[in-house]
């Protein structure tokens, strides 16, 4: 199918769509939609005709992130980190030591060469 087929049949179901949600008393703001792209970001992630990959800017985040010193910061930073999960083979094998401290008893303060 060609491009300007693959759009003639998008309009198609987004008519259908918008017509099935008056029905029901539902209204779409327009501008809000986003119409014939190849890929859009959507919680974090780039979605698009290859799948979904993780957002650049999130991994700029994560890899800009300052070296945490206490615990609050070492949850902080797992948190953000957590988002890559899926697309990490390993994930839960580079947070084992991370992971572990938190679980640990220990002061506020944090070894920086532990992390």
């Amino acid at each position: 199918m060609d491009g300007k087929k693959k759009v003639e049949v998008q309009g198609i179901y987004v008519r259908k769509d918008l017509t099935l949600m008056r029905e029901h008393e539902l209204f779409a703001n327009l501008k809000k939609r986003i119409f014939a792209v190849n890929e859009i970001s959507l919680l974090g992630c780039i979605v698009g005709d290859n799948g979904v990959r993780p957002d650049l800017e999130k991994i700029k985040a994560i890899s800009g992130w300052p070296v945490p010193v206490d615990v609050k910061g070492l949850r902080k930073f797992l948190g953000l980190a957590a988002y890559l999960h899926r697309y990490s083979r390993n994930y839960a094998e580079m947070t084992t030591i991370s992971c572990g401290l938190l679980r640990q008893r220990f002061c506020n303060r944090l070894r920086v060469d532990a992390v």
